[in-house]
């Protein structure tokens, strides 16, 4: 698999809400994964920040629209607020995976069934990750200090 796995859950936290993370999720028992991005719109005039999650569904995972609208991600708490016109039911396996994934995470409790891997750029420019170390924490070396 490209990436890397990453088994800290503090910085899986961190990661998943720094901007422009993307990510797999793969159960350990049935092998089954699920490639999700999470993108954070700046706060702009009446409009807040917002943590948009999105769900792997096409065929191409390097293009914004094979990726499928799942809900807005609080980045405190892990909830996922689906959109109005939901366009995956929340009752989808990529849907319930990631909900049961991020609760667990925000939470803090132990997840010993699914691995988390990075995709290989940095989790808040989204740059291709080349130094070693940079790859092992999944954001690189100048947005280090923003995650």
């Amino acid at each position: 698999m490209n990436g890397h796995e990453i088994t800290d859950l503090g910085t899986i936290r961190k990661l998943v809400v720094a901007g422009k993370a993307i990510f797999t999720l793969v159960s350990k028992a049935t092998g089954k994964r699920f490639t999700y991005k999470v993108n954070k719109k700046e706060a702009n005039g009446a409009y807040p920040e917002t943590y948009f999650l999105s769900v792997f569904t096409g065929t191409d995972n390097t293009a914004w629209n094979h990726y499928t609208l799942l809900g807005m991600l609080d980045p405190t708490t892990g909830n996922v607020r689906s959109p109005r016109a939901e366009r995956i039911a929340s009752d989808t396996p990529s849907a319930v995976a990631v909900r049961w994934y991020l609760d667990r995470l925000f939470r803090e409790l132990p997840i010993t069934t699914v691995e988390y891997w990075h995709e290989g750029k940095c989790a808040r420019c989204g740059r291709v990750l080349t130094v070693p170390d940079s790859i092992a924490a999944g954001v690189g070396p100048e947005c280090i200090n923003y995650v």
